[in-house]
């Protein structure tokens, strides 16, 4: 079962464009945000580790970037990992006895999976 829940995985250059853009280094950053240890901005950066929503919300202030600046890799790779849940749950319901509630499903999701 794929669960999209559970991806540690953030691929977001666009926290270290927004900060190079204010000339900010990592320390003076850190220091801005309220951390002790500029290592704490350079984990957020490279992938290490995965900001929380006040760090992402601090950057989107600190650094005047739109939300979906600052996740639209995260956003793409979310949908395209909802989409195949989308598909695998598919292949799952046609194996099911088609009472209304999963022909709903099926509906919905076929709608998901080929919007048009």
């Amino acid at each position: 079962m794929l669960d999209v829940f559970e991806s540690n995985n953030i691929n977001n250059p666009y926290f270290i464009a927004s900060r190079m853009r204010s000339g900010l280094t990592q320390q003076d950053t850190a220091f801005v945000m309220g951390y002790t240890s500029p290592k704490t901005i350079s984990h957020l950066e490279r992938q290490m580790s995965r900001p929380t929503l006040k760090a992402f919300i601090a950057y989107q202030i600190l650094f005047d970037e739109e939300p979906d600046i600052l996740l639209r890799y995260e956003y793409q790779a979310m949908r395209e990992m909802m989409r195949m849940l989308a598909i695998e749950r598919l292949c799952e319901l046609h194996k099911v006895e088609q009472v209304p509630t999963v022909e709903q499903r099926i509906r919905f999701l076929e709608s998901f999976i080929n919007p048009h």
